[in-house]
């Protein structure tokens, strides 16, 4: 069964081409994994539950006492309601051309680049966010006003830039610089223990899984499945190695059934995990009878 894709803000606005967004979100429901596509970048200032979102990269979750940086592309959202039933978030939207006028009028040479990372960037709130938030709540039931919504973001980048100024300008660099190849390198390596299926993977690069496949092979010269295995592989072998039992770590390794796990490992290696692992064993208790 497919998951709908949220294309936020389009999902959330009739302004399409608006360079900022400003949306009260409230909802009564708890949400597990949501595919979301960010056509813009993404301030969220959580007011009620909490949320955890994974990216190409990285995962992060914020409560009511942070904010979170997120920058244009695909992730997976969960959101869950707070003990009293509710979930309340101010969801920032402001597109690149924004942010590059926002760093030209800023002096834009204190940008330089930095890790090739699309890292989640969460900050907690002190008081003057917390006042900044009362002030956009404000807001809420005014009739939209253009200006005063550029004015309002541009204060808020302001304040985060003289309060968390690395963490501020990795966001902005990663926000404005981002390559394909890097991204799907960036996606797999940061994935390689955590389970994701191909379909996921292809996700969260905002590719089809043939075009996330067709690209994985110009980056890494081999399939997925084949890239996988490899490394679990890899990985089994160095357990073994540490004297970890069979029955311990194919669960660990993304295997369902100890089963599959001894296929694939002697398929791989032409002997079976038991038998690896025998060839340690002896030498493990000769080296602790000479010590």
């Amino acid at each position: 069964m497919k998951h709908e894709v949220f294309n936020l803000p389009g999902f959330l606005s009739s302004e399409q081409h608006a360079d900022t967004y400003l949306h009260f979100y409230k909802t009564g429901k708890h949400s597990v994994k949501n595919k979301i596509n960010f056509s813009q970048n993404l301030i969220c200032i959580l007011l009620e539950g909490s949320k955890e979102v994974f990216n190409q990269v990285s995962h992060a979750k914020i409560d009511p006492g942070k904010l979170l940086l997120l920058s244009a592309g695909s992730v997976l959202m969960s959101e869950s309601v707070a003990t009293n039933g509710r979930y309340e978030s101010i969801l920032i939207f402001f597109s690149n051309d924004f942010l590059k006028d926002f760093c030209f009028r800023h002096n834009s040479q204190t940008f330089k680049k930095e890790k090739d990372e699309l890292s989640l960037v969460t900050l907690a709130k002190d008081d003057f966010l917390f006042l900044y938030e009362r002030s956009l709540k404000l807001l809420e039931h005014l009739e939209e006003e253009h200006n005063l919504r550029k004015i309002k973001i541009e204060e808020l980048l302001l304040y985060l830039l003289k309060k968390y100024p690395d963490q501020v300008k990795t966001f902005i660099t990663q926000a404005l610089q981002n390559s394909l190849q890097n991204k799907i390198k960036q996606v797999v390596l940061a994935n390689l223990e955590k389970g994701l299926i191909i379909d996921e993977l292809a996700f969260l690069c905002n590719m089809s899984v043939s075009t996330f496949k067709r690209h994985f092979f110009e980056v890494f010269h081999t399939s997925p499945k084949k890239y996988f295995i490899q490394n679990r592989m890899e990985k089994a072998k160095k357990l073994l190695q540490m004297n970890k039992r069979t029955s311990e770590i194919y669960f660990e390794l993304g295997y369902s059934n100890l089963s599959s796990f001894s296929s694939e490992f002697k398929k791989h290696f032409g002997k079976s995990p038991r038998q690896f692992h025998a060839e340690f064993e002896p030498k493990e208790k000769v080296f602790e009878s000479v010590a």
